[in-house]
This record gives structure tokens, sequence and C-alpha cells, in this order.
């Protein structure tokens, strides 16, 4: 729905709510308009107001969390969905909004657990697989990651974000012939990104393949000349090399 269908329809919810203000559907529909228009405070106090009125209304807890996710009231949002899975157990995405907030949280574990069960309900549910992922990937559990963001690109269109993590474990595992070849494809999809250029430069060195790393590193150059980054890399490189000329040039720039 656009915003104006759905300012219409918060002035048709205002004429129900004005005679029958305890109709906790119009509160719950009318929590969802506010929320598409941005106004989280007051679809809070919408769904706040249509759960406790009819607790049987457990899509109203539901979103009442996803709000407090946006609002970065994450222990709020956590609680709300424990108790809304007591009653819907078998809710892929409520499981998944529970890991997110589990995150935020700084419980990994148990946000891995929450994802998992995501998955297992609904394989389909690619958002958990990529969120299974970079969890994976920020405890450095590498093949684990690989696996998630594996599973996530088998269901969906080419997605360069998703490449460059699975890129980044690939590496982590020392496997930098298919991290190249992960950035490549990212690059396929974002042929201007610098940093994947920078990226992939560092896999390519790490391959052995110096020549390929330092061209690499000049594109980067070329479409960001405000990266310090790649100058530093391609120095390194050319000192390597024993190209020390190149090398002073490109550590001047640098710190230019």
């Amino acid at each position: 729905m656009s915003s104006g269908d759905h300012l219409a329809g918060l002035a048709d919810l205002a004429v129900v709510l004005y005679h029958e203000p305890q109709d906790a559907c119009a509160l719950y529909n009318r929590g969802i308009a506010r929320r598409e228009t941005g106004d989280l405070n007051g679809a809070l106090s919408d769904f706040s107001t249509a759960y406790a009125i009819e607790p049987q209304l457990t899509e109203a807890l539901y979103n009442l969390a996803l709000v407090h996710i946006e609002s970065d009231a994450f222990e709020q949002a956590a609680q709300e969905l424990e108790s809304y899975l007591q009653h819907e157990p078998c809710d892929s995405l409520g499981h998944l909004a529970l890991g997110l907030a589990y995150v935020e949280l700084g419980m990994s574990t148990q946000a891995l657990q929450e994802y998992c069960r995501a998955v297992e309900l609904d394989s389909g549910n690619t958002d958990a697989y990529l969120a299974q992922g970079n969890a994976h990937l920020s405890r450095n559990e590498a093949l684990e990651a690989i696996g998630c963001y594996s599973q996530f690109l088998e269901r969906t269109a080419g997605n360069a974000e998703v490449y460059s993590s699975r890129a980044h474990a690939y590496a982590l595992a020392g496997s930098y012939e298919l991290a190249s070849e992960d950035y490549t494809e990212a690059l396929s999809i974002e042929p201007d990104s610098a940093y994947l250029y920078v990226e992939r430069g560092k896999a390519y060195l790490s391959a052995g393949k110096r020549q390929e790393a330092i061209q690499d590193w000049t594109n980067a150059i070329l479409r960001d000349r405000t990266n310090y980054e790649p100058y530093q890399l391609r120095g390194d490189a050319y000192l390597s090399a024993g190209e020390c000329l190149r090398a002073i040039a490109d550590f001047t720039l640098a710190v230019s």
C-alpha cells in the first residue's frame, strides 16, 4: 500500500474507533498503518492496547515486538517475542525476529538456536539463513557461515552482499581461490564497488596472485581515490616484489 492509502485507512479507522474505542482489530489495523507511516509511538500504543483488550490477538504482540526492534528496545522485544512464541511456536518469522533481538543483546548462541528453528519450520525463510550465516561469521565459524550463505544463494537471485560475505568466510577458512570466485560474482552485480576490488585483491594475494591483486587495487583506486587502503596494499605488494619506487609512491599517497 502507498502512504496515501495508509493515510486514508487511518482516517477510516479513526471513525471506527471514535464509535468503538475498544475495538481490538481496529486498533491493530491502525497500528499497522501507523507503523507503515513511521509513527512508531502511535503504533506501540495501538498494538499494546489491542493485545491488552484481546490477548488472543497474538499478531498484535508480534508487531509490538517488531516496533520495539525498530526502536532499538531489544530487551523488551525479546520478552514480547518469547511470550508470542509460547502461543505461536511454529511461526518461523517469530523465531527469526527473536534471533535478531538476541543478537543485539549479545546472545549469539541463543540467536543461532532461533535461526535454526526458523529454517526447520520454513526452509524457504531465506532471511533466517542469512542471519544464521552472519551470526556464524561474527563468531569466526567460517564453515558454518559458508553453509548458511550457500543455502541463501541457492534460494535467491544473485546478491552481491551475500557473495561478499561468503567470500570473507572462504578467506577465513583459507580457501582463497573460492573467496576470489565469490568476490568476482559480487563484482558482476556491483562492478563499481571499490570495496569489492580491495577484498578480492586480498584474496588474490593470499592465493599467490600478486599481479592480479595489484590490478584489483588499481581498479579500487580508480573508483575511490579517497581510500588509503588500496594504496597501502598495493605499496606493500610492490615492496615485496622489489619495486621500491612504486612502493614509495603508493605509501606517500596513502598518507597524503
